[in-house]
């Protein structure tokens, strides 16, 4: 079987991707379907005099896909990558002006399964599309925190990701 992959980024404001995607054996085509991906990031306050715990927020993905041909499911995993210039998904990191602010992002609500490439520890979401030909949105609770008592100077934080459709 072949397959297509694309890629979004990752902001702090949404966007959307479109990928045409063929799965097929040769000669027969077992699933066409053109699908989009659009992500809100977690808005989060953080106030480093606060000796309270974690601050945590939630954003979303959601994956929306037109079936136009389906004999077999349309089946699909999303990756997070890393920050730019991180090695491991330890810590992603935010910056501002020159300081960097450390979170990561989860795929589940406890924040203890860290949402990356599938590797090293992490996870990754998907799912399959099944028996319906239109469109089909499905969306994914991002999971943010940012861990407390970090010495950092007042700034709007920022960073951008990659996120990776593999079909």
């Amino acid at each position: 079987m072949t397959s297509s992959l694309w890629l979004c980024r990752y902001p702090k404001s949404a966007i959307a991707a479109i990928a045409i995607l063929m799965a097929s054996y040769a000669p027969l085509a077992h699933a066409i379907a053109i699908c989009s991906v659009t992500a809100t990031g977690p808005v989060i306050i953080y106030d480093p005099s606060d000796s309270g715990d974690n601050i945590t927020g939630v954003g979303s993905v959601t994956v929306s896909c037109l079936i136009l041909v389906q004999v077999t499911p349309v089946t699909y995993q999303i990756q997070m990558g890393l920050s730019p210039g991180n090695a491991n998904y330890t810590n992603r990191t935010m910056k501002f002006s020159g300081n960097n602010l450390n979170y990561n992002l989860y795929t589940n609500p406890a924040r203890n399964i860290v949402w990356g490439n599938g590797s090293s520890g992490t996870s990754t979401r998907g799912d399959s599309i099944a028996g319906l030909l239109g469109v089909t949105a499905i969306p994914y609770d991002i999971y943010a925190r940012i861990p407390a008592h970090q010495s950092v100077t007042a700034g709007v934080y920022t960073d951008t990701l990659n996120i990776l459709i593999v079909y």
